[in-house]
């Protein structure tokens, strides 16, 4: 059977149009797929720079937190350095009237505040530092002479 023009494009056309429309339809789905790549990887620079500033304010926080704790090194070392002097020196005064303070004789009612105030500070002390400190007997301001 010999192709005629008619049939030729009745040929054209059923093999054409199906073939141009499927071409359409890849073309179609291929850019959407490449505009979902595109905008993952926007929103990949993007966590990327989050993530970026996030590490930034951290190292600015450990870099504070590293210049609070040699400044509370510094002032603890300096603590304990006037500690050490004002112990010695408590020391050295102690050791100048050693001999006047042998032979002194305290009242008994020196005697009796002193043991009152010995109780309490043991009682300070069994009660740790939330513990609180105890309170003196009652009048016990008045009769030191205060």
């Amino acid at each position: 059977m010999p192709l005629t023009k008619v049939t030729a494009a009745v040929l054209i056309c059923v093999g054409l149009v199906p073939g141009l429309a499927l071409g359409a339809l890849s073309g179609q789905l291929w850019g959407l797929s490449q505009g979902k790549q595109l905008q993952r990887g926007k929103e990949a620079e993007q966590h990327v720079r989050d993530l970026n500033a996030i590490i930034d304010s951290h190292t600015g926080l450990i870099t504070q937190a590293a210049d609070a704790s040699a400044a509370l090194r510094l002032a603890m070392n300096r603590r304990a350095a006037a500690d050490a002097e004002s112990t010695e020196e408590l020391k050295r005064a102690l050791n100048s009237d050693a001999a006047r303070r042998a032979d002194c004789l305290f009242s008994a009612d020196v005697m009796r505040q002193l043991a009152e105030a010995r109780a309490r500070a043991a009682a300070a002390a069994a009660g740790g530092i939330a513990g609180g400190m105890p309170t003196g007997p009652a009048g016990a301001g008045e009769r030191s002479g205060r």
